[in-house]
């Protein structure tokens, strides 16, 4: 015997204690994302404002299990980084820009006369609602897709439409403008519909 044997209890103290912090430390909490409503800072999973013109910014992206659903009226609606989550306009002429990170998850525009502008790739989706309305992306990855609806819609992807991405004008007089199409691209075969691709594949019709 020696007189640095541990009793019995105080052994298992420690180990109960190292396992306890093993738990913590590989499952830490996460916090919902967090954006400001007309200067007020609101917490997910469901940050709403209101039915009339709203100022919505989420400066730290939008998590997978957070839906932002800006509601009625003329809103403006400011993205930065991964949007996982679920973007949605609502009734109205509402402006929604991402201005750096990507889209994995859907921006929606809904109703009115819509401007959406997505300063990243997009790997998720964003579509258009009913109106005429703008979207501008810097690029479209695998998997990923603009799609319009109805109404004379104006589509431009500044950088490339990558293999397996998708951008489709749908209904009406459409305008798509695609700097570098390895994907998709298609304004839907309306009258008035007007595609240009300046490299890569062709437009689909």
């Amino acid at each position: 015997m020696n007189g640095r044997s541990l009793r019995p209890g105080g052994a298992l103290a420690v180990t109960a204690a190292l396992v306890l912090a093993g738990t913590v430390l590989a499952s830490p909490a996460r916090a919902d994302s967090a954006c400001v409503v007309n200067g007020v800072p609101v917490a997910g999973p469901l940050i709403r404002g209101t039915e009339n013109a709203d100022t919505i910014v989420c400066a730290d992206g939008v998590d997978a299990a957070t839906t932002v659903d800006a509601l009625g009226g003329d809103d403006r609606i400011t993205l930065t980084g991964a949007v996982s989550g679920s973007v949605r306009g609502g009734a109205g002429d509402d402006h929604v820009t991402l201005t750096s990170g990507t889209v994995t998850g859907g921006v929606e525009s809904q109703e009115g006369t819509d401007t959406v502008e997505i300063n990243g790739v997009i790997t998720g989706h964003v579509r258009a609602g009913q109106g005429d309305d703008v979207i501008t992306a810097a690029g479209v990855g695998s998997g990923g897709e603009i799609r319009g609806a109805r109404g004379g819609d104006t589509i431009t992807v500044t950088g490339t439409v990558a293999s397996g991405g998708f951008v489709h004008g749908n209904e009406d007089a459409d305008t798509l403008h695609v700097h570098d199409n390895k994907g998709t691209v298609s304004a839907g075969g309306d009258p008035g519909d007007r595609c240009t691709v300046d490299t890569g594949l062709p437009c689909a019709d």
